[in-house]
């Protein structure tokens, strides 16, 4: 008579090449979303404490840790189900190491009408965003964390900082749609198993060449790092959309391309184009969420598109002069 099978407490899902690379590890920033509320901190406290744990029910490699695989062929993120319940335990006696109440490095350093610049300034400082993978590696850190963040009688912060290495940001906002969207069906199975075949699918979709120019080659670094050292400090910039120009300048594309199938621009297409030409560009890098481009291994998951794979399956797009003078072209 055969035993049944037990099942295993002990998890592990080796991470794709890029998630283990040094790039990657050493200089891939965390995930940091900061969202303000108008009304009381108190009530809204247990709603989000409620929602880490179911969270975590449905997800729980967000409470892993990175390991170096004994094969030696890269790194694994692992968790097992003891740590799973300990973590859920210790968020019923506000002992998580994962959700911070009003912590002393943010409590008072934050408001509604902080500047942007201030607001990271503060936030990027402090102990309650994770760290970049080699530190927490190193560390045995969390990968990601909940903090909230009392501004006065009427108003709060809810920060959520998930790793890079694990999640990418359609991961990091899908995380963050589960924890504070007020449908309770938004708490949605992430497979955190990879498609190793990532890479290869990758480079047919957007060129040898260009993936090459991608990938944190040593090259690629030491370019970075000179431009960071000997250029001047980068300047970010912000712009009100003008979505009725916006849909004025698609409709007159439709007009001038009668019905074809293939006549279509998105908004991105019209702001990547425009502002490139308004700034002068001689080159645009544009970040794309490669689910639904390609067919994706979902592990026998209907989920054939792979919206439901959680881990980094967004690369870029490189356009250099003349690639991205009309919007069409993008």
């Amino acid at each position: 008579m055969n035993k049944p099978q037990e099942t295993p407490t002990q998890h592990e899902t080796l991470l794709l090449k890029a998630e283990s690379s040094f790039g990657w590890m050493s200089g891939m920033p965390s995930g940091n979303l900061a969202t303000f509320f108008k009304g009381p901190f108190a009530e809204a406290k247990p709603f989000i404490q409620n929602r880490i744990q179911e969270t975590l029910k449905k997800n729980p490699w967000l409470a892993g840790r990175l390991r170096k695989t004994a094969e030696g062929n890269g790194l694994a993120l692992c968790w097992s189900d003891e740590s799973l319940q300990e973590e859920l335990s210790a968020l019923d006696q506000d002992e998580s190491s994962i959700f911070h109440i009003n912590p002393s490095g943010l409590q008072g350093k934050v408001s509604l009408t902080q500047p942007y610049e201030e607001l990271c300034r503060v936030v990027l400082k402090s102990d309650y965003v994770v760290p970049v993978g080699k530190v927490c590696l190193k560390e045995d850190l969390s990968l990601f964390t909940v903090t909230m963040v009392e501004i006065d009688s009427n108003s709060f912060m809810v920060l959520v900082s998930v790793s890079h290495i694990p999640a990418d940001g359609y991961t990091a906002y899908a995380i963050l749609n589960m924890l504070l969207s007020p449908n309770p069906k938004a708490v949605l199975a992430l497979d955190p198993k990879r498609d190793h075949s990532f890479n290869d699918k990758l480079k047919e979709a957007i060129g040898h060449q260009e993936k090459s120019v991608l990938d944190f080659s040593l090259p690629g670094i030491l370019n970075a790092i000179g431009k960071h050292l000997f250029r001047p400090r980068p300047q970010g910039f912000f712009f009100r959309v003008d979505m009725e120009a916006v849909e004025k300048e698609k409709t007159q594309f439709r007009q001038r391309n009668g019905q074809q199938e293939s006549a279509f621009i998105s908004t991105n297409d019209i702001l990547c184009s425009t502002l490139s030409r308004m700034m002068g560009f001689s080159s645009l890098y544009m970040a794309v969420n490669f689910r639904r481009r390609f067919k994706l291994n979902t592990h026998g998951n209907p989920d054939a598109h792979g919206e439901l794979l959680a881990g980094n399956y967004e690369s870029g797009i490189l356009f250099f002069e003349g690639d991205f003078d009309k919007p069409e072209q993008i």
